[in-house]
């Protein structure tokens, strides 16, 4: 069986010029919950709390500051760094949010809506 450490090691191997506004993208994510964390209170409907996604996000965007040069340049460090813990809950919805709204990669998208669904 094919894990999502996996699939994001591939991600990596077939498209590693997505891989660096991928991860902007998860840093303008956290961002935005950050600065709009009452917004996103008053409306949250999910079966994860807002505390905990906020805690997601905000740990992946320390991963990708304090690891991005490993993150962009080693696919297996990237695939298990960002999806071996409870990162990878947000991880995923950016993956499959930003093939959706960001790149003009139509290849990347397919590819990352066949091995990704949304969490959120």
């Amino acid at each position: 069986m094919i894990t999502d450490e996996d699939k994001a090691r591939q991600l990596h191997l077939l498209f590693k010029n997505e891989i660096p506004a991928m991860l902007s993208y998860m840093q303008e994510e956290y961002q935005n919950l950050s600065e709009n964390e009452k917004d996103y209170r008053s409306v949250w409907n999910s079966m994860i709390n807002f505390d905990s996604w906020l805690l997601f996000a905000r740990d992946t965007n320390e991963i990708i500051v304090q690891e991005r040069d490993c993150l962009l340049n080693d696919p297996f460090y990237f695939s298990e760094r960002l999806l071996f813990n409870h990162t990878a809950f947000f991880v995923k919805d950016c993956f499959v949010d930003y093939a959706n709204s960001r790149t003009q990669n139509v290849m990347f998208k397919n590819t990352v809506n066949h091995f990704f669904k949304k969490f959120i």
